[in-house]
């Protein structure tokens, strides 16, 4: 009887050790995670001092660029009556598809911020013509979609995912591909699977044997921290990815099927109005906000900040989220910290005649009494700055600065979030205890959609920025990636089983 006593006794420590242990090491990851991305993201990395000037045109400082009665073909796009430009099926004659675009092109030299960004003279010079001389070999007309499609194939080299043309744009996007069939491994040998009850060490993915490249940081589906392989690329279908495992002296070719990252807003079923939303699962609070467009329920979000503050732990879910307006992500982070956001960009502005003129235009669009005491002062200084009769460049720099915070932040991101969501993205980059996860943002930052051109026969609408803004490392399309990648459309969930572990 005593045997059997010690034997359940020995059974139940066992027990209790494994539970302790399971606990320890679930405690650990979470910990660890936060660690990592705290470190990396505390990291000084050296700011390349690039020669900004050269993206920077000089123009006669008090040079319109075009005709004064042209610049009723520009507006701001805070104007609500430019809102929609449907395709029209029409033909133009030649002369006034090539009069639109003699028009079109002496506008962006004048006023595009990127056009030295993209290459100047030389390089638009040479787009203008190849559009006039396909015009040119049309025997009467030209049809008002074939037009469009000659801008956005010769003006492919504009990489800006603010430029539009009719709404469409040229910008090359990357996406993410993935396959979670096996969880990568690493050793001192390198990078392995398990296969057939063994270790199999990758040797090459794709005939390149730069491994790394393709390993990404992922969580599976029970909300395990684990490795798989993914990576970025601009081209729409790639469905297999070959794999060459070896074992002691045998070798092995895997082909692996491989999945597009989903996004989160062709999942989304909301009202068109709710735009944000709070929930909770597990007693974790979920702070969803799909959109930063003025709207009645941006109040709430920005207010939210105060309850999130007080966490221990929140996931931030901003997936979908396209962008809008810079007031509410810089609002939230200020009740949520107690201070403005300052990150690491150089921003370079064109406040010529022509911009100054829209800029005017899109202060009657805004209502200044709304406006917190900061942007009010901001508002001010804008109309100081359009009230100038010369051609004039703005140069704004800003240093990193690091914000401490004892709320964890799992913040939820994919390739639809841009523009004002990536400049949220940026903003909480400099909190402590913040990790991304999901896949790349859109890679819309470089510029703003602060004008709109309407080509006078065409009526094809160009959109564009009166500022860049640079950052070292940001590809645009490209965007800024997470720290956990996961492509599919349940990053919520494994999150929340990730929290739920710890």
């Amino acid at each position: 009887m005593k045997k059997y006593k010690k034997y359940i006794l020995f059974l139940i420590m066992g027990v209790i050790f494994g539970v302790v242990l399971w606990s320890s090491s679930s405690s650990t990851a979470f910990g660890q995670l936060f660690e990592t991305t705290n470190k990396k993201r505390m990291e000084n990395k050296e700011i390349e001092n690039s020669d900004i000037s050269q993206y920077m045109y000089q123009y006669p400082s008090k040079e319109l660029g075009i005709k004064k009665s042209q610049l009723s073909y520009l507006k701001s796009p805070l104007d609500s009556q430019n809102n929609s430009f449907p395709i029209e099926q029409r033909m133009i004659k030649k002369e006034e598809a090539i009069s639109d675009i003699h028009f079109l092109f002496q506008v962006l030299k004048y006023s595009y911020a990127g056009y030295s960004y993209f290459g100047g003279d030389k390089i638009w010079k040479k787009a203008k013509n190849n559009i006039i001389d396909a015009i040119n070999s049309y025997e009467q007309g030209i049809d008002i979609s074939e037009l469009q499609q000659l801008l956005l194939e010769e003006l492919a080299f504009v990489q800006d995912g603010h430029f539009t043309i009719n709404f469409l744009s040229p910008l090359k996007r990357y996406h993410f591909y993935y396959s979670e069939k096996y969880e990568v491994q690493k050793d001192s040998d390198g990078y392995y699977i398990k296969l057939d009850n063994g270790n199999w060490y990758i040797e090459s993915i794709n005939n390149d044997s730069n491994i790394g490249f393709y390993i990404k940081p992922s969580m599976n589906k029970n909300g395990e921290l684990c490795d798989y392989i993914g990576f970025l690329s601009t081209e729409n279908n790639i469905n297999a990815l070959k794999v060459v495992v070896r074992a002691k002296e045998e070798s092995k070719e895997l082909f692996l099927a491989l999945s597009r990252s989903n996004n989160q807003e062709t999942s989304i079923t909301k009202e068109e109005n709710d735009v944000y939303h709070y929930s909770e699962i597990n007693k974790i609070p979920i702070f969803t906000i799909r959109s930063f467009d003025p709207n009645e329920n941006l109040e709430e979000f920005m207010s939210s900040a105060k309850q999130a503050k007080n966490q221990d732990v929140i996931i931030l879910d901003i997936r979908g989220n396209y962008g809008g307006q810079d007031i509410a992500p810089f609002t939230w982070f200020q009740n949520f910290t107690g201070q403005s956001p300052s990150t690491e960009t150089t921003n370079i502005r064109l406040a010529n005649l022509i911009n100054n003129y829209v800029t005017k235009l899109a202060a009657k669009n805004i209502d200044y009494q709304s406006l917190s005491k900061e942007f009010k002062q901001q508002y001010k200084k804008e109309l100081k700055i359009a009230d100038c009769k010369e051609n004039k460049w703005y140069i704004t720099r800003e240093t990193k600065k690091f914000v401490n915070n004892k709320t964890k932040i799992f913040v939820l991101m994919d390739n639809k979030v841009a523009s004002s969501g990536e400049n949220f993205i940026c903003y909480l980059d400099t909190l402590e205890n913040v990790v991304f996860v999901g896949t790349n943002s859109s890679g819309s930052y470089l510029s703003l959609q602060s004008i709109r051109c309407t080509l006078p026969y065409s009526q094809i609408t160009i959109t564009y920025g009166d500022s860049i803004s640079i950052i070292n490392d940001y590809v645009e399309g490209k965007g800024f990636e997470p720290d956990v990648w996961i492509g599919g459309s349940d990053s919520l969930e494994r999150v929340i089983n990730f929290i739920s572990r710890k």
